[in-house]
């Protein structure tokens, strides 16, 4: 496959060689994680840990991506084809060919301040406890919404707001060009972030928190944090010497950096914690067999030989 510098402008969106590496990086982290907490085979992680290790550090040196300087610029309707974008699907302002998640997210009494009419069906969430875990300095908070002009004055979702709580997820921006709805911003599957916090939390699995392990989270908290190298931001990473400690940070720094990326899920279950955490939000259904999904009927009926996910 080639690398994306190479594609030409008629091929962007095509499966790249930074795609395939990024799917065997997920698929290395998926079975570390399957090892330790539900096959419990400690020395098969430790091999899945060092696969994670090299394949960041040969995507690292290839240096075929970077990270943009402003965490919402990823996003930016005018900044499409950028450097920390790994796997994007192109979309197009037609019917059936754009993106629609601002669309989704916005609530029905959202009114834009740039006089751009939207499209708005109210969807799409981020619960206060979570948003709530971020730093009030924290520039990756502003991507969700808490507060709004409704062509009146501005609402306070956490204490005017009678529907479902939660702030509003805005990382796919108001564009001058569409209505939000079949937009022409490209939706971003992964990036070069995932890249660099995955080789951290390799490197803190096998040889815990290594200076190379931290300065790999100051890289994405730099851009987080105003002011950054000697704060109390850079210091709160320098002071972790356990590793227990660093693997329960990066969880909560994955949350921050890829809040509604579709992380979360394949997170928490790499480090044990989807039933637990799922559990303690008060869902008393979550059950063990829910780290996986059932096998559809429909497939069962094709294939007897087939056998459903054990509880399902």
């Amino acid at each position: 496959m080639k690398p994306a510098s190479l594609l030409a402008a008629s091929e962007y969106g095509r499966m790249t060689k930074g795609i395939a590496q990024m799917y065997m990086l997920k698929l290395y982290m998926h079975e570390a994680g399957q090892e330790r907490h539900y096959r419990n085979d400690e020395g098969k992680a430790m091999m899945w840990w060092n696969r994670v290790d090299s394949i960041t550090e040969v995507m690292i040196k290839d240096g075929e991506y970077s990270l943009q300087k402003d965490y919402m610029s990823i996003w930016s309707p005018s900044n499409q084809r950028n450097s920390e974008v790994i796997f994007p699907i192109p979309n197009f302002p037609e019917g059936g060919l754009g993106n629609c998640f601002l669309a989704h997210a916005l609530p029905a009494d959202y009114v834009s301040q740039n006089g751009i009419a939207l499209t708005k069906w109210g969807g799409f969430l981020v619960p206060w406890d979570f948003y709530d875990t971020y730093d009030p300095k924290d520039k990756r908070r502003n991507a969700l919404l808490a507060t709004y002009w409704n062509g009146k004055k501005m609402v306070d979702r956490r204490t005017e707001y009678t529907g479902k709580p939660g702030a509003v997820p805005m990382k796919y921006q108001e564009n001058p060009s569409t209505t939000g709805q079949w937009d022409a911003s490209e939706y971003v599957i992964n990036r070069y972030a995932e890249v660099i916090l995955a080789r951290a939390e390799a490197l803190n699995e096998i040889y815990g928190p290594t200076q190379e392990a931290k300065d790999l989270v100051h890289e994405i908290r730099e851009r987080a944090f105003d002011n950054y190298k000697g704060s109390k931001y850079e210091k709160e990473i320098n002071d972790i010497t356990d590793k227990d400690a660093f693997r329960a940070h990066l969880l909560k720094e994955r949350g921050w950096e890829f809040c509604w990326e579709g992380m979360r899920r394949p997170d928490l279950i790499r480090h044990g914690e989807l039933i637990s955490n799922a559990i303690a939000r008060g869902k008393l259904m979550a059950e063990p067999k829910h780290i996986l999904y059932a096998i559809p009927q429909s497939v069962i009926y094709e294939n007897p030989n087939l056998k459903n996910n054990e509880g399902f």
